[in-house]
């Protein structure tokens, strides 16, 4: 099925071909990035990008791809922006794993963002971001793990807080093993005052954990959804079954595979984006997108 002729949720409102929708929404200037200000030696890293204050983790690999590039998957960013609002507007948006909040800062532009984090000290700089840019009324932010049960967890807090998780992936030393309280997606959509219409999960390997607590949620709502998959050493045990895990709920799935931040859903090559044929490492982000009503 290629995103082209793929239609748009329900009713009239909706019939309009997703590529369509995906090129207006693209004509919306994105926000530039200013690059990195500064590093404070020893100290948080703060940094000016799409109009936005930020502070990073010093020493972390996020801080370091800032440092080289002065941004921070911008594309990818930009690419689930477009397929939101082409789809779902009006929803909500949930960022598994939001780690200091970049994506759900952006994104909180859009739509209201639930951020969820479950490290203390990486949530506490989620906190803190949210708050420098007035977006406590945009950004909700909980200190909890997802999976697919609710409850308290083991976490191993990382040395970089990007590789934390509720395993040692073995990326970088583990500095610290604590209880997180845990909830799975289901549990917090009923919550939720919106249906979710693109959900991020970024857990270092416990895909499939998540992907198994939000079954209610992915039949009902059916939302876009950004997912890291990355095997690596000890992260994610079986890539292909988490692809198929998700297909089997009805969606096609594509991989991000270049540095292009423009959507050409005709030429899907230059968008970047590609419909999944096996699993490679080094095109780890992948966009799942629900497949039209019969």
């Amino acid at each position: 099925v290629a995103l082209a002729e793929l239609g748009c949720g329900h009713g009239p409102r909706h019939r309009t071909h997703l590529s369509e929708r995906v090129q207006r929404w693209m004509t919306v200037p994105r926000g530039l990035s200013r690059g990195l200000r500064r590093f404070l030696p020893g100290g948080l890293t703060p940094w000016h990008w799409r109009g936005l204050r930020v502070t990073l983790e010093p020493g972390s690999v996020i801080a370091r791809v800032v440092r080289v590039t002065g941004g921070f998957e911008d594309a990818e960013i930009d690419i689930a922006a477009a397929l939101f609002g082409a789809l779902y507007p009006d929803r909500c948006i949930v960022d598994v794993g939001a780690n200091v909040g970049l994506h759900s800062l952006a994104w909180a532009r859009l739509a209201p963002v639930v951020a969820l984090e479950p490290a203390p000290d990486t949530f506490a700089r989620l906190e803190a971001n949210v708050a420098a840019n007035g977006m406590q009324n945009r950004v909700r932010t909980l200190r909890t793990a997802a999976g697919d049960t609710v409850g308290e967890v083991n976490f191993f807090v990382a040395a970089d807080s990007g590789f934390s998780s509720l395993k040692d992936t073995h990326h970088v030393p583990i500095r610290d093993q604590i209880k997180v309280p845990c909830t799975t997606l289901d549990a917090l959509a009923v919550e939720l005052p919106l249906p979710v219409g693109l959900l991020k999960i970024d857990v270092e390997g416990l895909e499939r954990a998540v992907i198994a607590g939000a079954a209610e949620l992915l039949l009902r709502d059916r939302p876009v959804l950004m997912v890291e998959i990355f095997e690596g050493v000890d992260s994610n045990p079986d890539p292909i079954g988490t692809v198929e895990d998700i297909r089997a709920y009805g969606y096609e799935p594509y991989v991000y595979a270049s540095g292009s931040s423009m959507l050409n859903l005709d030429a899907m090559d230059d968008a970047g984006l590609m419909p999944y044929e096996k699993h490679r490492d080094n095109r780890y982000n992948y966009f799942f997108v629900p497949r039209p009503p019969a």
